[in-house]
């Protein structure tokens, strides 16, 4: 096999997709973040609010809303920029600089008040969430209907949207993870232009300013599993010599320190005053540790569908006959995802991690491992129907990708009451509930 077995056989790279294909993608992730935040748009100036039979079921976990926490820093920040200053609360680990910034010129330079800004932020980021993602799966080589089912997928997640309710500005910024793995795979491809090493490095970079969370858990965990995997199976399978390699490697590496020059006014701060302060981590509601949390969806993290979840066994098996060196390292990076997502308890992969790497002891929540779960998820789902989609007349084609916007739509998008105003699983039972005469 050669090394372009990364691309699925027959398909087109993103650099090579069409202007209106862009121009739809951009279409629809518009419409659909406006469908899935119809209260937000509607009320910009209240709060994100949830179904009360949602927000008593799940209180546990919902009970630490963080949002008047983000507007006073906003406001700090807004009065900071006022001043000619960029503030950043190196006190706070968690509230990102992405987010004051432009929150804090908006409420400080205008007259929009602190959470019309935060929730502006919300609508562009949930948009920049699905984008990202298409252009991920794209250069993986998906057809365009399945890139855009998994972008919308991985942008309406409950998590995100729960994110938002609980105003934790910094976990909603899913959108650098695909830009992240888009760099990296393209920049271990033979003969890649280095120009990807600069892309890479400024999605890393943005990363750093927006959630460290994410930064810990690609930096330590699902990078370094993505390129070793990828590595390993790309001199198993390919011909790729020594030279290539190693200029993957160094395109790498290039990426990595550019990332760092661009964060560097972050990192110094926040490297030169670190917590010493071992935190324990947080309890099951704030893990993974049943597989139904997958299918219930008023679940506010971990629902992903019985489509979704269908398609992946299917894919499994697909990738274990078809196996290729970017599809392996999805498949790894996915597991290692999970793993780390399975309760703190001792011994596990995230207690490890959690009691003996730096930083990491500030990390309390394992499921937030969740978006590079989900997308890695995705992404092996979308790339099998792309192959299976192409293998099909143009009739079955349309067929297969009706049955698949169908179940999605039942039992993901409408069923969960996160995105919508109604489920409609809550109304067909409903309609079909009659007294019996």
């Amino acid at each position: 096999m050669s090394g372009d077995k990364d691309v699925m056989p027959g398909t087109e790279t993103a650099s090579s997709t069409g202007s209106r294909t862009w121009v739809l993608a951009v279409f629809v992730l518009a419409i659909t973040t406006w469908l899935f935040n119809t209260r937000v748009v509607a009320h910009l100036d209240r709060p994100r609010s949830v179904a009360p039979s949602v927000e008593k079921r799940y209180d546990k976990l919902l009970y630490q809303n963080d949002t008047d926490n983000f507007l006073r820093y906003q406001e700090t920040s807004a009065e900071a920029l006022r001043q000619g200053k960029l503030y950043v609360p190196l006190g706070d680990f968690d509230c990102p600089v992405t987010y004051l910034m432009p929150t804090g010129a908006a409420s400080g330079f205008t007259r929009m008040s602190p959470l019309v800004a935060h929730n502006l932020f919300f609508l562009f980021v949930c948009f920049l969430n699905g984008l990202t993602a298409y252009a991920f799966l794209r250069s993986l080589g998906c057809a365009t209907p399945w890139a855009l089912m998994g972008a919308v997928t991985y942008q309406g997640s409950n998590y995100v949207l729960m994110c938002h309710f609980m105003g934790h500005m910094n976990n909603v910024q899913v959108q650098w993870i695909p830009l992240i793995f888009l760099g990296v795979a393209e920049s271990m491809r033979p003969g890649a232009r280095w120009g990807w090493s600069l892309l890479l490095g400024a999605a890393l970079a943005l990363q750093v300013l927006s959630s460290p969370y994410y930064t810990l858990y690609l930096g330590f965990v699902t990078l370094p599993v993505f390129v070793l995997v990828y590595i390993v199976s790309d001199l198993r399978y390919s011909e790729r010599t020594g030279w290539d390699l190693l200029g993957s490697i160094a395109r790498l590496g290039l990426a990595a320190c550019f990332a760092v020059l661009l964060s560097s006014f972050y990192l110094l701060g926040r490297l030169g005053s670190p917590s010493r302060t071992f935190v324990p981590p947080r309890g099951r509601q704030y893990s993974f540790d049943h597989y139904l949390e997958w299918l219930e969806p008023s679940d506010p993290a971990l629902f992903i569908g019985l489509p979704t979840l269908v398609i992946a066994v299917l894919a499994l098996r697909w990738w274990y006959l078809n196996r290729r060196p970017i599809t392996t390292a999805m498949v790894a990076t996915g597991v290692s995802a999970l793993l780390m997502m399975f309760p703190a308890l001792p011994g596990t992969p995230y207690w490890l991690f959690h009691r003996y790497v730096p930083f990491f002891n500030r990390m309390r929540v394992p499921l937030r491992f969740f978006p590079i779960f989900f997308l890695m998820l995705i992404a092996l789902d979308m790339v099998y129907l792309s192959e299976v989609y192409r293998r099909l007349s143009r009739g079955h084609r349309l067929a297969l990708l009706l049955v698949a916007l169908a179940a999605f739509l039942a039992f993901n998008w409408l069923a969960s009451p996160w995105p919508l105003d109604f489920q409609l699983v809550t109304i067909l039972k409903t309609i079909f509930k009659r007294p019996i005469e």
